[in-house]
């Protein structure tokens, strides 16, 4: 048999070993959602019961051996990985489908992040029995500008918890939006460190070799401008990249 026939046969025999302990009756699979399925039965057709159940399948437990620690611990790994599922699933549909869906699902998520936020600053706020009053300068401008200036002095003395359920949720829209872009800008910033320390690396990199210049009878002063000058206008680019990624733009009419 030609040894090309038998690492065929190799590989497809470990891989169906792999399938069956995976994906089989008795496998690791169906010893983790069996459990669930049972508990969840009569709800199972619940979207988030499908994703909860997805992501099991997805991600496995297993034990071992912390190098640090020196101790044993359970860590998570991927044993399905549904990039090729989705696009096979994908492939008779157009790019610009694909990159509405995604961009949608993004603007949904968060929105949805932002709410979540938002209620749990109103929850932490009004455990206090704060008012509107209680709250920042720039919160309360921020609040008066979305229910208009004349409906703010009328409820800014009420305890958060008595408002009702519309300036409530303005309430929510206003903390989640701030704690959103206090977020983002952390985000950015720290995006910015990372950028702004590799790009000092390449520099003190540039420096050492570009003595080597004067081999290729080139000034190496010269060049080290050239270059430094290239690397910072990256530098700016990659950090004008993340701006724009990081960028949040709310616009809610008043009411």
């Amino acid at each position: 048999m030609p040894p090309l026939t038998r690492f065929y046969q190799a590989t497809e025999t470990t891989f169906n070993k792999r399938i069956e302990r995976v994906l089989g009756e008795q496998g690791q699979i169906a010893h983790d959602i069996d459990p669930i399925i049972e508990r969840i039965k009569d709800n199972i057709l619940d979207e988030r019961n499908l994703l909860s159940l997805l992501r099991i399948m997805a991600q496995g437990s297993r034990l071992s051996f912390d190098r640090r620690t020196h101790r044993q611990a359970w860590r998570r790994y991927d044993r399905l990985n549904y990039a090729f599922l989705a696009s096979k699933l994908m492939e008779d549909t157009s790019p610009q489908h694909v990159t509405e869906d995604v961009v949608e699902h993004l603007v949904t998520a968060r929105a949805e992040l932002e709410t979540a936020w938002g209620k749990m600053e109103f929850l932490r706020i009004g455990s206090a029995n704060a008012t509107l009053a209680n709250l920042d300068e720039e919160l309360q401008k921020r609040f008066a500008d979305r229910i208009g200036p004349e409906h703010f002095e009328e409820i800014r003395n009420l305890v958060l918890t008595d408002l009702d359920p519309m300036d409530k949720a303005e309430v929510i829209s206003v903390l989640g939006e701030r704690l959103q872009n206090e977020i983002y800008r952390s985000l950015l910033l720290s995006a910015i460190s990372e950028q702004w320390v590799e790009y000092l690396t390449k520099v003190e990199g540039l420096r050492v070799s570009i003595g080597m210049e004067a081999y290729a009878q080139r000034d190496p002063l010269v060049q080290l401008q050239i270059q430094a000058s290239e690397l910072f206008t990256q530098l700016l680019a990659d950090i004008s990249r993340r701006g724009d990624q990081s960028h949040v733009h709310h616009a809610t009419p008043a009411r």
